[in-house]
């Protein structure tokens, strides 16, 4: 029975361990006093009292018959692996990795609509901030307008109207962050895409998740827009949320 290839089977991400320990049902057993666990506490303490005191420190025999390794269980005779024992023990072994399985599979439809809402967190978010976008360049161009309508006081001073257009559209090209919108969007759709395969996929969402936060990032420092950068900053938080969930994903 090949334990390693069938973990690795049902198992695609993490560590396993797996001890079997023997429980007589017998006799009861037996303990030792062990002479050399007494002689190296006893070595240690003289080491210690010497550098401390002036004279040798006294220690009770119940505080040294009570440390770790004084008193021990004596020698049993192991069990034999029989055929029967053998069989018990892939049994018993095959349950705990059903177990294991079921319970990784609960935490996963969990932890996939946690995942599901957080990304429409983020959906919400996208939609107020494209909302917000022409509203944010109309409030732009007023500000042009007045700062140009005070310079324009100047005599000495002239303005063509093309070149407030210029200076328009070269602020809403800097500031246009509609691609970067477009792109979280696709990388939402990849995701949810992504939950619905089966396999191995975290790093798949590892990856495409690292891809939202770039663009999160990008978009905040492309715009200067308050409230625009306020529901960016909520968009990166639940990023964050994504990115600590997939990392317990297989």
């Amino acid at each position: 029975f090949d334990i390693e290839n069938k973990v690795k089977k049902d198992l695609f991400r993490g560590t396993v361990y797996l001890s079997i320990k023997e429980i007589s049902k017998g006799e009861e057993t037996s303990y030792i006093v062990s002479q050399k666990g007494i002689e190296h506490y006893l070595s240690q303490i003289r080491k210690i009292s010497k550098g401390l005191f002036k004279k040798e420190e006294q220690i009770s025999l119940e505080t040294l018959l009570s440390l770790p390794g004084v008193i021990v269980p004596t020698d049993r005779e192991p069990a034999v692996l029989t055929s029967k024992l053998e069989k018990e023990i892939i049994q018993a072994f095959e349950r705990s990795l059903q177990k294991t399985v079921s319970m990784r599979n609960k935490e996963g439809k969990k932890m996939e609509r946690e995942l599901k809402g957080y990304l429409q967190g983020i959906t919400k978010l996208l939609r107020s901030i494209e909302k917000r976008l022409p509203k944010f360049l109309k409030e732009y161009q007023k500000k042009l307008e007045e700062r140009i309508s005070t310079l324009l006081q100047d005599q000495t001073l002239l303005i063509e109207p093309k070149d407030m257009v210029r200076e328009l559209a070269l602020f809403a090209d800097k500031t246009d962050i509609s691609e970067e919108i477009l792109r979280m969007k696709s990388h939402i759709q990849q995701f949810k895409e992504t939950l619905k395969e089966k396999g191995s996929i975290g790093r798949k969402l590892e990856f495409i998740a690292q891809e939202m936060l770039r663009e999160a990032n990008t978009m905040g420092a492309k715009t200067s827009d308050v409230e625009a950068l306020n529901q960016i900053v909520e968009i990166k938080s639940f990023v964050d949320k994504i990115k600590e969930q997939v990392q317990n994903i297989e």
